[in-house]
Formats: C-alpha cells, structure tokens, sequence
C-alpha cells in the first residue's frame, strides 16, 4: 500500500498546487499549472496505472513492476514534485501577471506588423532548413551547416509566435484585406510543413496554439474544440507519425531531397491512418494504457536509479552551464560543446531514442536523491522567472503584443513534460538577440511610417 500512498500523496500535492495557482491567477495558462499537470500524468498517474495494471500496462522496464522498485521510485518522484511547488511559489510571489490574461488589451495596428516581421525572419529558418537538408526533426542532416545551424533553428522557430499572433488576432476579429492575406499566407507555409516534420510535438502545436491564442484573446476556454483537440491528438497524431517514421526509415533511410519526398503518398498516410484509427476495435481500457506508456516519466527516473552513477556519471547541474557558452555563437567558436542529454541517455541504453529522462529523471541525474531536492526546486524557481520575465516585457507598451505571442508561443517549450529547464535557460541569450534584432526592425519601419501601411480600422 505504500506505492498507492505515495502516488496519492504526489497526486494531491500537484492537485492542489493548480488549484491555488488557478484562483490565485484565473488563467489556464500559466506555465506553472502546465508544468505540474504534465508532472501528475508523468508520475502519480502514471505509477498508479502500473499499480493498478498488475502488468497489462506496457513498459519498456519490466523490473519497473516489482513491488519494491515502485515503491521507492513512487517516494522518489513525490519528492521531486514537491520539490519544483516549492521553488516555483517562492519565485512566483503574489502579485498579478497580465500577461496571463491578455484579452485585457486591445488590438494595436503595429500587431500586424509584429506578425509580417516574425513571418518573413521565421520564413528565412525554413528555407534554410530545407536548403540544408533538415527539414526532418527525428534525423540529423549530413549536410547542415554547424555554424549556422543554431541560427537557423532559432529563425525556423519564430513560426510558432507567428503562427499564435495571427491566431490572436483572427480571434481579436480582425478582419482588414491586409491580414486575411497574412492569415492565409501563415496557414498555407506552416500547417502543411508539420505532416512533414515527423514529430508529434510539431503537429500538436497546431491545436494547442489555436487553444492558447483563443484562451489568451477571449478568457474562456472553447471546450468542444479543447475535446476535439485532445482526441485528434491522441487518435491521429501519434499513430500518423508512427507510419511516417516507418515510411521515411524503409523508403529513403536517410532525409531525402525534397524533390524525391513523395508528397501524394504522405497525403495517402494522412487519410489511411485517420481510417485505420476510425476503425479500431481497441477497447477503450488498452487505448488509456497506450496513452499512459506515451507519459512514462516513472518508468525512466526507475531506468536513471539503476544507471546513475554506475553507468552514466552524474552531471551535477552541468546542462545549466550551457548558458554561458551559449553567450559564444558556434560561429565564432567551432568546437563548442554540444549539449544533447537525449543523445547521452540513449547511448547508455544502447540505442538512438529520442526520450527524455523527463523532468524528476533528469533532475536525479544531476546528483541522486539530493539532485531531486535541489535541481527541482531549482527547475521551479527558473520557471517562475521566466514567466515574471515575459510578465515583466508585456507590461512594456511598445512590446506587449511582441513579447504576449511569444510567451504563448514558449508555453510548451517551458512547460512541457520533456522539456529541459537547463535546455530552455541556455537558449535565452540567443533567442534574446534574435529578438532584439527583430524589434529594433520593428522600430525603425514604424519610424519611416511603414505602419501607415497596416494602420486599418479593426474590432477587438
């Protein structure tokens, strides 16, 4: 009964974390909350299905079942989730963040602006990615340039705060010739371009971003699209990108040219798979098992206890000191030290995967049971900084749209359940610059009277 007990115990420390944050901030986005949800389906309800399963849940870790592993990873992970509240309430305080309710503010013709701006840079990241071959996320191109790699990802991803603002404004109402134009343009580049990436993240983000930037523009959740998001997401999504996967790695072996990516057989896949999954007989017991083993968070930090320090040393936090080398573009500095713990951990499993330690797993990484403490009340902490931070670049008038979209463009990224606290922190001085290039673009076209161009008449 001491697993149920500490799954229990993780279970409401994490429930009641979310409710204090929702009343004390009405909003459904503020990445704390986030974070902690991904954290209660990662370890509480995760070791309670393994409890409850009696072995019909599937594990990549087998010993995982025995009574005795559970239970002290259960303990294990409880600690972690306590750990990352109390550091996020420490750091978070008390007072208000707008940015968290941003129907408050009203549309500004500089918007649209924004959202032509972040496009056109965000366009320049993709054609790069396509011209060097790495246009697929699961697979590293043979022909990327390493110097300029990093600044090709960081424009490449500026689709998403594009992708959010026109979201935001279409549910602002506005509806100017101009705008349509951006909208449709917007659509047509990047919803198409996500069946390609090969990532369930990718295509995830198309819904979850129109969830946002609807939540962030009228206050409400729109609860039929919210179900239908999580359906398709779960029924197709993850199944789609499985045959994808498959297609790619027996097809080609390799990225292929774009000019060789049959596009008629992935359209093919697209409508195969949402029949195929239309008709599955599943029972509704083994779908909830598939999702469950999707979020197996308690089943690596067991893998990490077996293997950390006596097969992968530990790393005593050495991921957070990537921020100071990222300071130094690649450029400038060819042999910088890459920092991939994805890579790190399938080499001692011994195998290329792309799952994560996720977050409690990657904190004991850091230093055992102590690193769990310290590193999660640490990963709370940043969080909480970062959202005071967007908080503190909305409040700025000039920058409120600006740094509101790509607030809501980073939710994921900062409160996802495989995201990467050290990650996320080491990318801040780069993504910061690419920013500040943008807005003093921004500036100077507003200065030359650019935005006469844009100024139209519109309802919020």
């Amino acid at each position: 009964m001491s697993v149920l007990f500490a799954n229990v115990l993780s279970l409401s420390i994490l429930l009641l974390f979310i409710s204090h944050r929702y009343f004390r901030t009405r909003s459904w986005i503020e990445p704390g909350a986030i974070f902690a949800i991904n954290l209660l389906v990662l370890y509480p309800i995760r070791g309670l299905v393994l409890f409850l399963s009696q072995g019909a849940a599937a594990t990549d870790y087998l010993e995982v079942y025995n009574q005795e592993n559970l239970e002290s990873t259960s303990w294990l992970a409880a600690l972690g989730c306590f750990s990352f509240v109390v550091g996020y309430l420490i750091v978070i305080g008390r007072g208000k963040l707008p940015i968290l309710n941003g129907r408050a503010r009203r549309t500004q013709p500089e918007d649209v602006l924004v959202c032509t701006i972040l496009f056109g840079a965000s366009l320049v990241g993709i054609a790069y990615k396509f011209a060097t071959k790495d246009y697929i996320s699961y697979l590293i191109s043979d022909t990327r340039i390493l110097a300029l790699t990093q600044l090709g990802n960081l424009l490449n991803l500026l689709q998403w705060p594009t992708y959010v603002g026109v979201w935001v404004l279409w549910f602002r109402k506005l509806r100017s010739p101009r705008f349509i134009a951006l909208f449709v343009s917007v659509q047509c580049v990047i919803v198409p371009l996500q069946f390609i990436q090969g990532s369930k993240t990718y295509l995830s983000l198309l819904l979850l971003s129109v969830l946002f930037a609807y939540y962030w523009s009228r206050g409400k959740v729109p609860k039929i699209t919210a179900l239908a998001s999580a359906a398709i997401i779960v029924l197709f999504v993850f199944p789609y990108v499985s045959s994808f996967r498959d297609l790619v790695n027996t097809r080609y072996q390799t990225i292929p040219d774009l000019s060789s990516l049959d596009l008629q057989e992935i359209r093919q896949l697209v409508l195969n798979t949402a029949d195929a999954e239309s008709n599955e007989s599943q029972t509704l017991q083994h779908r909830l098992y598939d999702v469950s083993f999707r979020y197996s968070g308690i089943d690596q930090l067991y893998k990490l206890t077996t293997m950390v320090p006596v097969v992968m040393p530990y790393r005593f936090g050495a991921g957070y000191i990537a921020s100071l080398t990222a300071l130094v573009p690649r450029v400038l500095w060819p042999e910088k030290p890459i920092y991939s713990r994805g890579a790190v951990y399938g080499a001692a499993l011994g195998t290329i995967t792309s799952i994560t330690p996720f977050p409690v797993g990657e904190a004991y990484w850091d230093f055992g049971v102590t690193g769990v403490f310290i590193s999660m009340i640490v990963w709370g902490a940043c969080l909480a900084g970062l959202v005071r931070g967007y908080a503190l670049l909305y409040n700025k008038p000039r920058l409120s749209f600006f740094g509101g979209i790509y607030f809501l463009s980073q939710i994921y990224w900062i409160a996802g359940g495989e995201t990467s606290m050290p990650e996320t922190v080491s990318l801040l001085p780069q993504q910061l610059a690419v920013l500040f290039v943008l807005y003093l673009l921004l500036r100077a076209l507003t200065r030359r009277g650019e935005i006469g161009m844009l100024a139209e008449p519109c309802r919020t």
